[in-house]
């Protein structure tokens, strides 16, 4: 079991940040869908926050991987630096998607 998480690990930001996003965008747009009038500021930042907390859980165990694997070398270190990256790089797109639901009301046509 350890061996599958050690192997696992590195890739905890990508995936954790890409359903983060994914949950983000898809919870938000079928939100609008049904009911334009239900996503309030306070839901749009609520909902921020806990994908980019999601990602920032990725990211962090992305980076306790690296910080395992130390200078063995290996694919261990560089797939936890890309998915660092790629976790940080989904949280950005969260913040422009909450930024867009914070500037443009819900049912703008």
């Amino acid at each position: 079991m350890k061996r599958i998480l050690y192997a696992l690990l590195p890739w905890a930001g990508l995936s954790l940040g890409f359903l983060a996003w994914g949950a983000h965008q898809q919870g938000l747009a079928d939100v609008l869908r049904f009911d334009c009038a239900a996503v309030s500021p306070t839901r749009a930042i609520v909902a921020a926050a806990l994908a980019l907390a999601l990602c920032g859980v990725g990211g962090a165990l992305s980076w306790r991987a690296v910080r395992m694997a130390g200078d063995t070398g290996g694919g261990h270190p560089f797939v936890g630096w890309l998915s660092i990256l790629g976790a940080g790089i989904f949280a950005l797109a969260i913040l422009m998607q909450a930024m867009a639901s914070l500037t443009v009301p819900g049912c703008f046509r």
